[in-house]
């Protein structure tokens, strides 16, 4: 989110002598959101509205406006991945959505949680709604379109926006936030009637029969809540992870304050002479290495760390195993590493 108040910023500057100014955001999910949240105050905090007419147009042809699909799904058994502490549209205000909440709940409790996503959905809805409310309280007009868009052409200054009723848009500028698109991996199987593309979709439990055998494509997140949604269905078939990697999702630890010590803003400008020469990947790769192994005092085996484990099972108890005993550092260097990365 960071990136995009920094791209509005410059974006808003440049637009102080025009006498007019429109904007489509093309897909509103949680991005599309994050995208109209900080434009609108963007455009408030550099006093834009006053001297141009500015317009914003939203483009959603779903039902599932600021929520998108990730947000969307109304059981408590899909959680959120991410701790509430580190979940916000606001990159300067981490806090916006533990904020949102009850304060009559443990403040601390909600804090390090991991609430089910309909929770999250809502407090995006609520965000829209005061931003939408803002916009209006200083002119700016808000246009929302529930098309889908098919075509973008830029003649002259313009972009031109086709959707599928063929309505037609001009703006200035556009910004693409299509979200989850459908997974075109396994188009073969469309045709298939046992064969069901995604785990959100309504009523899944009454299309899969609770004594027939499940393959499950892929272990990770998304493959967790497809298990999760079977057995709430009180599923009896057996249940078959298909994966490549033949891993499962690494357990979050409890994250703790760090102080980098080599994955560091000067420590980065020097190696890359004042930030006029790249740095490769396989750098970053190599002085996390070395923050890791400096913070637990000790040399890593990285080839056997990195190598695919023989039982998914066995690594995923040893996962959680090492976080309940907080031995899982190196998530606390990673979420250190948020702000300088």
């Amino acid at each position: 989110m960071a990136d995009i108040q920094a791209k509005f910023g410059s974006k808003i500057r440049e637009l102080r002598n025009l006498k007019g100014f429109s904007i489509g955001i093309i897909g509103f999910g949680a991005t599309g959101l994050s995208t109209f949240y900080h434009l609108v105050n963007k455009i408030i905090a550099s006093d834009l509205q006053r001297r141009n007419k500015i317009a914003i147009y939203i483009f959603e042809p779903s039902g599932n406006i600021t929520t998108g699909l990730a947000y969307s799904c109304t059981e408590d058994h899909l959680i959120l991945n991410m701790r509430t502490k580190t979940m916000s549209i606001d990159a300067k205000n981490l806090s916006h959505f533990a904020n949102s909440l009850s304060c009559s709940e443990n403040s601390k409790k909600i804090s390090d949680n991991y609430l089910p996503r309909h929770i999250f959905g809502k407090y995006l809805k609520e965000t829209f709604e005061a931003s939408l409310e803002l916009a209006r309280q200083y002119n700016i007009k808000i246009h929302i379109i529930k098309e889908e868009v098919i075509d973008l052409k830029i003649r002259n200054t313009k972009i031109h926006i086709s959707t599928e009723k063929e309505s037609k848009t001009q703006v200035d500028q556009a910004i693409l936030c299509p979200g989850n698109t459908p997974s075109i991996d396994y188009s073969e199987f469309v045709k298939i009637e046992s064969y069901i593309p995604s785990p959100y979709i309504k009523d899944l439990a009454a299309k899969i029969p609770q004594d027939e055998d499940v393959i499950i494509l892929g272990s990770s997140l998304t493959a967790i809540d497809a298990a999760l949604n079977l057995q709430k269905n009180a599923h009896r078939g057996k249940i078959t992870f298909m994966s490549r990697s033949g891993t499962l999702p690494k357990v979050q630890g409890a994250s703790h304050p760090y102080k980098l010590k080599f994955i560091t803003f000067e420590y980065l400008k020097n190696y890359s002479k004042n930030f006029t020469t790249e740095i490769r990947i396989d750098k970053i790769y190599k002085i996390f290495q070395k923050e890791l192994e400096t913070a637990l005092d000790e040399k890593i085996n990285w080839p056997k760390v990195l190598q695919k484990p023989d039982s998914a099972m066995e690594e995923l108890e040893k996962d959680i195993k090492k976080s309940l005993n907080d031995k899982l550092l190196y998530q606390s260097i990673l979420a250190a590493t948020a702000r300088i990365i």
